[in-house]
């Protein structure tokens, strides 16, 4: 029997197998194979081959679709008497063995959470670790933090041992996500105070590498920039992006400021910073300061 356990959500999906793992009666039947090692000619040795103390047996694939020999040569084994399981991250749904995969055997996705589904499962999770946290600073963590279940996980640990949990303890303990301190500093900019962008600046750029944080910074102007000049709703047009909700429902309010000319503008700005840092060797922070007090100053 395959079941193939996939999607983004890598918090979910592990705790997943993690249930399936500690249900499964024989631990000593257990095996855990990086799909990067298998030969696909051994394949019918790994899947029929039984255990000499054990009845049953339980083998975990991971990243089967990256070998694909072995990937291909899975689906002769769909109808397996071994309890096989492949997770895969990302795997390519266009393959014969995918698409197979979905019609003859057990497939679960993990999807990321959107804001509301993250707040309410830290409110359910705050509420079974006796940790006194309302909506509203449930959607402070989840503001402050970002959506993914590992960094709202780590960060409600730290706020388990907090005497009073309120806005300024919540600053204090958890530390912002870039996502968040790349929409904090296009909000400064586009409230047009260049000294909060430059306080910002000078804080950010002790954490975050320069160039990842760039690339979030020209992937949230390009989908502010999309949902300024659309008429549909922030999840429509993630959907259209095919990128995650998150960012675009909290740019939908900063969106409705901004007419063609300030967008045209900002455009402008980042596509010549993305140049200068492509081009120009000048240290990175500095001329996305720049780029960003231009925006500032529009």
């Amino acid at each position: 029997m395959i079941s193939l356990l996939y999607g983004e959500n890598d918090f979910e999906l592990k705790n997943y197998l993690k249930k399936i793992i500690n249900d499964f009666s024989d631990k000593n039947a257990i095996e855990k194979i990086d799909g990067n090692d298998i030969v696909a000619d051994n394949l019918a040795d790994l899947l029929s081959g039984m255990s000499l103390f054990s009845t049953s047996r339980l083998i975990v694939i991971y990243d089967a679709s990256q070998n694909k020999e072995v990937w291909e040569k899975m689906l002769d084994y769909i109808d397996t008497e071994t309890q096989l399981i492949l997770v895969e991250p990302n795997p390519d749904k266009r393959t014969k063995t995918f698409k197979q995969l979905q019609k003859s055997t057990e497939v679960k996705e993990f999807k990321n959470l959107n804001e509301n589904e993250a707040k309410n499962w830290l409110l359910n999770e705050a509420k079974n670790r006796i940790v006194d946290l309302s909506p509203a600073l449930a959607e402070k963590v989840v503001a402050r933090a970002g959506v993914d279940q590992w960094k709202l996980h780590f960060a409600l640990q730290k706020l388990v041992n907090v005497a009073e949990i309120n806005e300024q303890s919540i600053n204090e303990q958890i530390e912002p996500s870039a996502q968040s301190n790349v929409f904090a500093l296009i909000d400064a900019s586009l409230q047009k105070s260049p000294r909060k962008v430059h306080e910002m600046v000078d804080d950010v750029s002790q954490n975050e590498d320069p160039y990842f944080f760039f690339g979030l910074l020209s992937s949230q102007i390009f989908q502010l920039v999309t949902l300024s000049v659309s008429d549909k709703k922030p999840a429509e047009v993630a959907a259209d992006l095919g990128v995650h909700p998150y960012p675009l429902q909290k740019l939908s309010s900063i969106s409705r400021q901004l007419n063609r000319g300030d967008l045209k503008n900002i455009s402008s700005i980042i596509a010549q910073c993305d140049d200068q840092i492509k081009r120009s060797g000048a240290e990175p922070w500095l001329l996305i300061e720049q780029a960003l007090v231009k925006i500032a100053n529009r």
